[in-house]
C-alpha cells in the first residue's frame, strides 16, 4: 500500500453496519470484541495469525500463504494475493492478505504482509510496511444494502461473503495507519478489497500470485521503466 496516500492520521468511520439493518443483532457481540481487539493492536506489535485450540483441526493442507480462494468459499481460512502496481515505490510489490475465522465465528483476521520477488526484479527485502486487519462477516441479508454501484462485479449476486472491519498498517518507522475496510469475495474467486471513506476505492486480489501477474501483465524481470498498470476503482460511490 502507498503510505503517501493515505494521511496517518486519518481515523476511518465505524466499520460495522449501522444500527437497524436486519441481522446486524446478530453479529453485535462479534463486533465489540473485535472492537476490543482492535485497541490492542493499535498499542500491539503486528503479529502472526494466532493458533487456537477450536481451530487446530486443519481445514486446508500446507501453509496459509499456499491457499487460494478458489473453491469452497466458505471454509475458513484463506490467502490472497495482489501485484501492487503503485509508482510510488522502487518497483512493484507482490502484497499477501492470509486470512481465517476465528474459532469458525463470524469474527476474522488477516495478516498483511509483502514477499520477495528477486527473480522478478523487485525490490528485496520489499518495503517493511504490516498489517493486521479485524473484522465480522456480514450476514447474507445485509450484503445487498452495501453494495456499491461502482464495484466490478454483480453485486450481490456474484458475492459469496463480505467481512468488514478495520486494518492497522505499522510502517518501517513505528508509525501507524488505521483504515476501515471491506473485504468483497466474489464467486469467481477474485478478493475485491474495498478502502472505505475518505478513500473510496477498491482493488482485485487473487488466489495466487501467478494469477495477479496474468491480470496486469508487464515485462519480467521488471526494467525499471515499464509499469503494471493501476487496476484499483478510485471514486466508488
Amino acid at each position: 500500500m502507498n503510505e503517501d496516500t493515505v494521511s496517518k492520521s486519518v481515523k476511518p468511520r465505524h466499520p460495522f453496519p449501522e444500527p437497524g439493518c436486519d441481522g446486524v443483532r446478530n453479529t453485535a457481540v462479534a463486533a465489540l470484541i473485535a472492537l476490543g481487539l482492535l485497541l490492542g493492536m493499535l498499542v500491539s506489535p503486528v503479529v502472526a495469525l494466532p493458533d487456537s485450540q477450536e481451530t487446530n483441526a486443519r481445514i486446508v493442507t500446507g501453509p496459509l500463504s499456499e491457499v487460494g480462494l478458489a473453491g469452497d468459499h466458505d471454509r475458513s481460512r484463506f490467502a490472497a494475493h495482489r501485484l501492487n502496481p503503485d509508482q510510488s515505490n522502487p518497483t512493484p510489490e507482490h502484497e499477501v492478505l492470509t486470512c481465517r475465522s476465528i474459532g469458525g465465528s463470524a469474527i476474522w483476521i488477516c495478516r498483511y504482509d509483502k514477499r520477495d520477488e528477486p527473480e522478478l526484479g523487485f525490490q528485496t527485502p520489499p518495503e517493511g510496511t504490516e498489517g493486521l486487519f479485524l473484522g465480522v462477516r456480514l450476514p447474507a441479508n445485509v450484503v445487498g444494502r452495501v453494495c456499491r454501484v461502482d464495484f466490478p462485479f454483480a453485486c450481490p449476486d456474484d458475492v459469496a461473503f463480505v467481512i468488514q472491519g478495520v486494518i492497522v498498517f505499522r510502517h518501517p518507522d513505528g508509525s501507524r495507519t488505521v483504515v476501515a475496510e471491506q473485504l468483497w469475495m466474489t464467486d469467481a474467486g477474485v478478493l475485491w478489497v474495498y478502502w472505505m471513506a475518505p478513500h473510496n476505492f477498491i482493488c482485485p486480489w487473487y488466489p495466487t500470485f501467478a494469477e495477479a501477474l496474468a491480470a496486469n501483465p508487464f515485462p519480467l524481470p521488471f526494467n525499471g521503466v515499464d509499469w503494471p498498470a493501476n487496476d484499483c476503482i478510485f471514486g466508488v460511490t
